[in-house]
């Protein structure tokens, strides 16, 4: 009760401090997987009692209703994505009633169960609609002159607890040191392992949920690089903090988090390359080419090592042998496949209308989409995450532009961990994010303009103002 009173305290101080108070919290409290706030069998986490909070203050202190109209129903924004919300809380509110038994996963069974109209109808929706109103709270943040560097050290903050729950998880290993912290109703994994090696969760309930925000900060970090709002030593920080965050990705041992930094190490390449290749000024080309240099250079390092001491791979290889290898053919890996094999035959039994947010449990994200809100609401939103990726962004803010570019790059892969363990409908804190860069993005590029030189003085040349120079660490087109 101690955690859960701080908690409600420190709430408190942040519902009646200025507004980046609640960003700052809502990202911190990410880490918080297994807490509830509420006393009783309901599970509440921090961030989804910190979510409505965060709304409820922009819409507040943003006195701009036509950015919201705009960011709301203009299909180069949100529009698609509001499109995509009408339908599918339509067809979670109906597809119970036109088609009463069609086969479906529970929720909590665990079990096919015919389809009917369930308490998963009214709680699944609600975090669904809640991720929904953050993302809209987001992009009206990002449409302010101070949002972007509200919301990059509220990444960063979020980021460091998360690092802090994995050394804290590690250290206390074996006790309950942190049990005050993982009080939700939920099945928790402490002492689960792979290869005589502990997995790490964290404040969460299980290795995948804590490899998954992990790699999830790392690559927001990587190729956002949201320090470029704040400048001075938080570069310096941030470079240190993805090396630490993405080492708590690896000790998570999870599937589909090494699924991800897989993908994650190819983009970041790619990045480097059309850095050197295309580059916008010297300075990107130096610095693009010292990262190319130092990587090399680690990994020469790394190999020489390897060479001497050998045996150091053994662990490290059953552990991904483990992970991954056998992962396919284990009895946990049959069970998620019969989910989403049962959720898309009520798909098919609705004919392709879908059977409605919170009616089936899947083990992927793109499945659970497919299945609850049908063939219309799966469209929707490829659409819309189609403009976010096809937008063109002009190059007025160099800032803006290059963020813009990473979230593309960090959707990706986020999505991996999403595809193959994702359960819910729900896309959560960090997509609500990255939506809201790619939407407001080419909104705030277009009203920018570049510096034009004032007229020269008789007699006299002035210099022109410096274009604005890309950070180091984001990615090019």
């Amino acid at each position: 009760m101690i955690a859960v009173g701080v908690f409600w305290f420190l709430f408190a101080i942040a519902a009646i401090m200025p507004l980046r108070w609640s960003v700052v919290m809502l990202f911190a409290a990410l880490p918080f997987g297994s807490m509830t706030v509420v006393p009783g069998s309901i599970t509440i986490l921090p961030y989804v009692a910190l979510s409505p909070l965060v709304v409820a203050k922009v819409l507040m202190t943003t006195h701009n209703p036509t950015a919201l109209w705009d960011g709301m129903f203009n299909w180069r924004r949100l529009g698609l994505l509001t499109a995509f919300m009408v339908v599918a809380m339509f067809v979670t509110y109906s597809a119970p009633f036109l088609f009463p038994g069609a086969r479906v996963m529970g929720l909590s069974t665990l079990r096919p169960m015919p389809l009917g109209f369930g308490g998963g109808n009214i709680t699944q929706p609600l975090y669904l609609a809640m991720s929904y109103l953050l993302c809209i709270a987001l992009y009206l943040l990002m449409l302010t002159p101070t949002g972007p560097a509200t919301i990059a050290v509220a990444l960063l903050t979020g980021a460091s607890m998360s690092v802090l729950s994995g050394l804290l998880d590690m250290a206390t290993a074996g006790t309950t040191a942190l049990a005050p912290l993982r009080t939700a109703t939920y099945a928790i994994l402490e002492t689960a392992e792979v290869a005589n090696t502990r997995r790490v969760i964290g404040f969460n309930t299980e290795a995948s949920t804590f490899g998954a925000l992990t790699l999830s900060f790392g690559a927001i970090l990587i190729f956002m690089s949201p320090t470029a709002w704040l400048g001075g030593r938080a570069k310096l920080y941030e470079r240190a903090l993805i090396l630490i965050v993405l080492a708590m990705s690896v000790l998570s041992t999870s599937s589909s988090a090494y699924l991800g930094l897989v993908l994650l190490a190819l983009l970041y390449l790619i990045r480097l390359a059309l850095l050197v290749v295309t580059p916008r000024n010297g300075l990107d080309r130096r610095q693009s080419t010292l990262s190319i240099l130092a990587l090399m250079m680690t990994l020469l390092l790394a190999t020489t090592y390897l060479v001497v001491r050998p045996a150091v791979l053994n662990g490290a290889i059953e552990i991904v042998d483990n992970t991954l290898v056998k992962k396919s053919g284990s009895d946990s890996a049959d069970e998620r496949a019969s989910w989403n094999r049962v959720s898309m035959e009520g798909f098919s039994a609705s004919g392709g209308y879908g059977v409605g947010v919170g009616s089936t449990r899947t083990s992927s994200w793109i499945v659970a989409v497919i299945s609850s809100t049908g063939v219309l609401g799966a469209l929707l939103l490829l659409a819309f995450l189609a403009r976010g990726f096809l937008a063109y962004l002009a190059h007025t803010d160099a800032r803006m532009r290059y963020a813009a570019i990473g979230a593309r790059y960090a959707f990706l892969i986020i999505l991996v961990p999403a595809s193959v363990a994702g359960t819910l409908v729900d896309f959560g804190v960090f997509n609500a994010l990255l939506f809201a860069v790619m939407a407001a993005a080419p909104k705030v590029l277009s009203l920018s303009r570049p510096a034009v030189p004032a007229p020269a003085a008789r007699g006299r040349l002035r210099r022109r103002a410096p274009l604005p120079t890309a950070p180091a660490s984001t990615p090019a087109s």
